[in-house]
């Protein structure tokens, strides 16, 4: 089943020219902080709009009014008693779908076409870039224009899978140190502020900076890999109802 829309209203469209034309005048004035912070109001036009929250976690007990038995009970820092209770998945007042689905919809439609173009230098994509090789003999074309394609960096890096490749990656903070980096896994030690969920776990005050120690496989599990050629494809799932 399926909901055909007949018309396109242009919804948020004062709004996204008043972001990118912000975004385009820090470009030019060289100034990163600013020009990343409408990035990410523009961002969260989408996200926000997709967003999905959870009830339960960890509550009050004075707050709960249901059963408690068989329930974890801790005792925090400050002498309140907080309950755990199951997560259940619940959408946001401002949750519509519907634009995150549209939009994610045609970013594809425009990079499988341009991935098609360059298949051999294709490298990476991710949910709005493609990432080439330099030797391509038709590179994107650069556009200043809204939804068009824009340079980002050219650099020597290495990729290992998705969100992790060259200094990215996702979950690890750029100013983490490197502890041990072989051929399996790379290890980083970084500090991060505790949240409230392990704050009362641990019994540590919330906010309170701690070290991390993380570990990250450079193995590619989202997809089959031939170590011969190169190449993978799609994990493939038979399940028989």
């Amino acid at each position: 089943d399926y909901i055909e829309y007949e018309e396109v209203a242009p919804i948020f469209r004062e709004y996204a020219e008043f972001i990118w034309k912000k975004r385009q005048e820090h470009k030019k004035q060289g100034d990163a902080n600013l020009d990343y912070l409408y990035k990410t109001l523009g961002n969260s036009l989408y996200g926000k709009y997709g967003e999905r929250n959870e009830q339960g976690g960890w509550v009050k007990l004075g707050d709960w009014c249901g059963d408690i038995e068989g329930c974890d009970i801790r005792e925090y820092i400050d002498g309140e008693k907080y309950i755990y209770v199951g997560k259940t998945p619940l959408d946001s007042k401002h949750t519509f779908p519907v634009i995150p689905a549209w939009i994610t919809t045609n970013v594809r439609l425009k990079l499988i076409p341009e991935m098609k173009k360059r298949e051999k230098w294709v490298v990476y994509c991710d949910t709005d870039s493609i990432h080439i090789l330099s030797d391509c003999p038709n590179p994107i074309e650069d556009s200043e224009k809204l939804g068009g394609w824009g340079f980002e960096y050219e650099a020597e890096q290495v990729y290992y899978r998705p969100k992790f490749y060259g200094n990215k990656t996702k979950g690890v903070p750029k100013r983490a140190e490197i502890l041990r980096n072989d051929n399996d896994t790379i290890e980083f030690k970084y500090t991060s502020p505790i949240k409230r969920a392990t704050a009362i776990r641990r019994k540590l005050p919330q906010n309170m900076w701690v070290e991390i120690l993380k570990q990250l496989r450079k193995t590619d599990d989202k997809r089959v890999w031939n170590d011969k050629t190169g190449e993978s494809k799609p994990i493939e799932i038979n399940i028989t109802i």
